[in-house]
């Protein structure tokens, strides 16, 4: 606004003397015009104010020290500002006052002084009509005032609260509240008004009242149906089971939703009770299946399953909590087996058919046959063009083959081994082996197993026994776990002879980790051809009674013993063991009598034990002067070995009478004391083997010996 600056008016008296006024004419002019112009030459026209300060006659520096005093007296004063409910306290400095005196002082010079000749001429006289000064309204900062509006409205400005439910222990409506608003540009004329006037008294500035979009009563209504909700507990069904969901979950899971005004459900907050419930009902479809145990083909029947559909169970439980019902049924889905016992039916009676007949596998003139049980372990029932089928597990299968392998791999009757100050070594030239071709007998057997005999094709391989082998077999071979020595003094030559061979045959033998080692096949044939000689052998005759015959290779027994009991106490697992007929004091091994091993490879009577440790297990024999010499190298298997004292029982007195033989084999007249009187006895050893993860594998022998007879032979050759 303008500023308030005018000029006194001045009264003068009128003299009425009619001669004088002409010759005056002239000269009252001149002193109009001249008189005031040098009287107030540098000073304000009379009757100029500013902000009610007279500045007539002040110069421009006295006014603008009289302006500076009025204009910072009231840039200092405190103002209350009203906005709404909002009440600040100001000062006209805070809402953009700044004064400048010194523009307003010399706007006051220029009246009467700036403008057209004539108005110049009559300035001191005319100052109080002419227009006030440009610059009287420069006392406002438009940045600051700007600047101070955005500050009164951070005060003033809020926005309208809708009104809202609160949800939690209790159900509340929280009332809508009306906002406030300030009218910038209507503030910002007040202010300029207010601080060009430098005014007093309140500020009270323009606002306008924004209301809610939503009545209280709208949303009160959604209160009452959020409390009816609430108001019990849920009831879920399924079949004849219920769970019940409690008003407290209820209230946690309702929400209000302000956008459109209404009632929702956070599905998450019963994900818990439906898995819950899922977890109890849900049960997978079981297929039928068969099902073979010891050798017999059963059929499991099919089973039809159940699954709780969780996404359309929560959309359940949403709609009725909304929809104000308090029971709510779970949706569950059937899902149906797709192998049922009908379809079994003829493939069982196939399988017990092929199970009970058995296949043999033969590889040359060994043969390994699968049937019931054994056979049962290879069989899988999948489906074959959509119908169940039967087939031979491949892993199952090709580790069966491997373990027949095993059993069948034979190096040539050449090739053995030497183990001398910790190093071993090929003792023959030959390094070749016959093996099972294990691929070619896989794809053999699953072609042909329900033949009932499967051919499995053999071939020779000349590296069998390669470099690598020896290397592997050097880590197992570090040093001697058992060693035995029987002696055979007072033995006949022949019998001398043949031990000698039988040790020289057998030693060099490796049995490898899981194989089966038969004194038998390791010793190969014994008959003359052979190199054996005459020698003697228990039996029976017609009567049964117990005799010694003649028999090739006699003393072969003496090698088996002598095998069989560091092999005994070594803890290896026994698979064939025989005693003699009559026990005998050379074969006495710590104490124990019942520790001895006959053989009769024409017989088909075997030693045989499986090396079941992880190592290579090496057999070296020899004969020393009297003695045969036995020691089984490798690395000691980590188990423990522990026998319990020996039993005897079922003693019989040894017979008194001297049974005497011939027999033209022997020169005529040579006399070979062939055994001593024995008592009869019962023979009663545990062995038991403790692994270390605990378990503990056991061996209960049980040696009957018959009483013997003094016997002697009489050659008559």
């Amino acid at each position: 606004m303008a500023q308030a600056v005018r000029i006194k008016q001045q009264r003068g008296r009128a003299y009425s003397v009619p001669a004088v006024l002409a010759g005056a004419l002239i000269t009252i002019l001149a002193l109009f015009v001249l008189t005031p112009r040098l009287t107030y030459a540098g000073r304000i026209y009379p009757g100029v104010t500013a902000y009610g300060i007279d500045l007539g006659g002040k110069t421009v520096e006295q006014a603008t020290r009289d302006l500076q005093s009025r204009l910072d007296a009231f840039g200092h004063q405190r103002i209350v500002v009203q906005a709404g409910d909002e009440q600040l306290d100001l000062t006209p400095t805070d809402l953009g006052y700044r004064p400048r005196p010194a523009e307003i002082a010399r706007a006051s010079y220029e009246i009467g002084r700036d403008g057209p000749p004539l108005v110049s001429l009559a300035g001191p006289w005319l100052a109080a009509r002419l227009l006030p000064p440009a610059g009287s309204g420069a006392n406002v900062d438009e940045d600051a005032l700007a600047h101070a509006v955005d500050r009164i409205a951070a005060r003033v400005d809020r926005p309208a609260r809708e009104p809202a439910l609160v949800i939690g222990s209790a159900i509340a409506l929280q009332p809508g509240r009306a906002g406030m608003k300030l009218d910038r540009a209507r503030t910002r004329d007040q202010i300029r008004e207010y601080l060009s006037t430098l005014s007093s008294g309140p500020l009270r500035l323009p606002v306008h009242v924004v209301a809610p979009r939503l009545s209280d009563a709208t949303v009160e209504q959604l209160g009452n149906r959020a409390r009816e909700i609430v108001g019990q507990p849920l009831v879920v069904r399924a079949t004849d089971r219920q769970w019940i969901v409690p008003p407290s979950q209820l209230r946690t899971a309702l929400r209000y939703q302000s956008s459109p005004p209404a009632l929702t459900v956070d599905r998450h907050a019963f994900d818990q009770i439906v898995s819950d419930i899922a977890a109890q009902i849900d049960r997978s479809p079981r297929d039928a299946s068969l099902t073979i145990i010891d050798g017999r083909v059963s059929v499991i029947a099919d089973r039809t399953g159940a699954s709780v559909d969780r996404s359309a169970t929560l959309d359940v439980l949403t709609r009725s909590i909304l929809d104000g019902r308090h029971q709510a049924d779970v949706v569950i889905a059937e899902r149906f087996p797709a192998v049922r016992a009908d379809d079994l039916r003829a493939l069982a009676q196939q399988t017990q058919h092929l199970l009970d007949q058995g296949v043999t596998l033969e590889a040359g003139d060994f043969q390994y046959r699968l049937a019931g049980a054994r056979l049962g372990d290879l069989i899988d029932v999948s489906p074959e063009q959509g119908r169940p089928g039967l087939s031979l597990n491949r892993s199952k299968l090709a580790q069966t083959i491997a373990n027949l392998n095993q059993q069948f791999r034979r190096p040539t009757p050449r090739t053995r081994f030497t183990w001398k100050d910790g190093k071993v070594s090929f003792a023959g030239p030959s390094r070749e082996g016959w093996i099972v071709d294990e691929e070619a007998a896989i794809q053999a057997v699953t072609a042909h197993w329900q033949e009932g005999t499967v051919e499995l094709p053999v071939v020779t391989s000349p590296t069998a026994l390669d470099d690598s082998y020896l290397a592997r077999l050097q880590q197992d071979l570090t040093g001697v776990i058992e060693e035995r020595a029987t002696s055979f003094a007072g033995s006949i030559p022949e019998r001398a002879h043949n031990i000698a061979l039988a040790a020289q045959r057998l030693s060099g033998v490796v049995v490898s980790p899981g194989e089966v080692f038969s004194f038998n096949q390791a010793v190969g044939p014994t008959r003359l051809q052979d190199g054996y000689q005459w020698g003697f052998a228990f039996s029976t005759d017609s009567n049964g009674q117990s005799q010694t015959i003649p028999a090739v290779a006699g003393g072969l027994c003496q090698v088996a013993s002598t095998v069989f009991q560091p092999v005994f106490w070594a803890g290896y697992e026994i698979e064939e063991r025989h005693n003699h007929m009559f026990w005998m004091r050379l074969y006495k091994d710590r104490g124990y009598l019942g520790l001895d091993a006959t053989v009769s490879p024409a017989d088909g009577v075997d030693l045989k034990f499986k090396n079941d440790s992880p190592h290579a297990l090496l057999i070296q024999s020899w004969t020393e002067g009297e003695q045969i010499h036995v020691q089984l190298i490798g690395t000691r298997p980590d188990w423990q070995v522990q026998v319990d004292p020996e039993r005897i029982t079922d003693v019989v007195p040894a017979p008194t009478r001297v049974l005497r033989t011939t027999s033209p084999l022997f020169q005529k007249g040579r006399v070979i004391v062939l055994e001593e009187a024995q008592t009869g006895l019962t023979s009663h050893v545990t062995r038991r083997v403790i692994y270390p993860d605990g378990h503990v594998r056991t061996l209960n022998l049980e040696s009957v010996y018959q009483p013997a007879n003094a016997a002697v032979l009489v050659g008559t050759g």
